[in-house]
């Protein structure tokens, strides 16, 4: 078992897979735990469910491995998120919206007018190719450094 694998209970076991308590203690005999609160046997979905099974007819099994294994890859997709691992495409999608805004705001709204009498006050070409290379370097620097500035 890795460290990153959920474990589960037997009485979490008996939910998910709809036995009671007793079976699953019976069908678990042979399979590997680690010990959980108060010297509990706890065990991995992917140790577990094949022994939880056992005894039903294959059409029945298959289909409970399939519920089963649904229900834990949900629960472990919601684990991730509550650590912080897992994100929405949505929630990804609004906050890139949200900082094209704030880049296109600070570059085609704000620098225009802060950048304006420095290019007008240049003597040459070259003069005003220098300040805007140096000036949007500046706005991109600070995007790489803290984009949350531009949300």
């Amino acid at each position: 078992m890795s460290d990153a694998t959920e474990l589960y209970s037997i009485s979490q076991l008996a939910t998910l897979s709809g036995l009671d308590r007793a079976t699953v203690t019976k069908r678990l005999v042979d399979v590997p735990f680690a010990g959980g609160a108060k010297n509990a046997k706890t065990y991995s979905l992917a140790d577990a469910l094949p022994a939880l099974i056992s005894g039903e007819s294959t059409e029945m099994d298959a289909a409970k491995l399939r519920k089963m294994q649904a229900e834990a890859d949900l629960k472990e997709l919601d684990f991730q998120r509550e650590r912080g691992e897992v994100v929405s495409t949505k929630e990804v999608a609004d906050y890139t919206l949200r900082l094209f805004k704030g880049v296109q705001n600070r570059i085609g709204v704000r620098f225009p007018r802060e950048i304006s009498q420095q290019l007008y006050k240049a003597e040459s070409a070259a003069q005003i190719t220098e300040t805007l290379q140096r000036e949007l370097g500046r706005i991109f620097n600070d995007l790489r450094d803290d984009h949350k500035r531009f949300l």
